[in-house]
């Protein structure tokens, strides 16, 4: 049994966060909220391209005011709206936190779906794990780069 490679790891994490940043519900409320803080935080244009960006205020403008959850509309705006996330510090403490937790436990699960429950299940100490790693790589970066 050969490990996962580092790109695999990345592949796999990332797939893991966009389905749990990914809200429940979709309305116009959340888009809007999304919006304002995607365009708040730079991520809009940095982030999101075009095609994002006008799903984004399509479904802002649309007059539907709450999109059912398995429609195929829903799970664009929300993958787009999880992309948002992943760019946040929310998003970018899961990430590594999720990083090392997978790097440390290396959990022996099946397949995608047991991986993601666990990770539903150590939602919190992953949070705190990438918490503290972002901490100590801040305090400790002055002293690595010399100054």
């Amino acid at each position: 049994m050969t490990e996962p490679g580092v790109g695999e790891i990345d592949d796999v994490v990332e797939k893991i966060a966009m389905k749990l940043l990914a809200p429940g519900r979709i309305d116009r409320d959340i888009i809007i909220k999304e919006i304002r803080r995607a365009k708040r935080l730079g991520i809009y244009w940095k982030v999101l391209d075009s095609m994002e960006r006008a799903l984004l205020k399509v479904a802002m403008l649309a007059s539907i005011d709450r999109y059912k959850p398995r429609s195929m509309a829903s799970k664009a705006i929300a993958k787009v709206i999880a992309k948002i996330e992943l760019n946040t510090m929310r998003g970018i403490t899961f990430i590594t936190g999720l990083r090392r937790a997978l790097s440390v436990a290396q959990p022996s699960l099946g397949g995608f779906r047991s991986l993601l429950s666990w990770v539903k299940e150590k939602t919190n100490y992953i949070l705190y794990l990438g918490r503290s790693l972002l901490a100590v790589y801040n305090y400790f970066e002055p002293l690595m780069s010399g100054g």
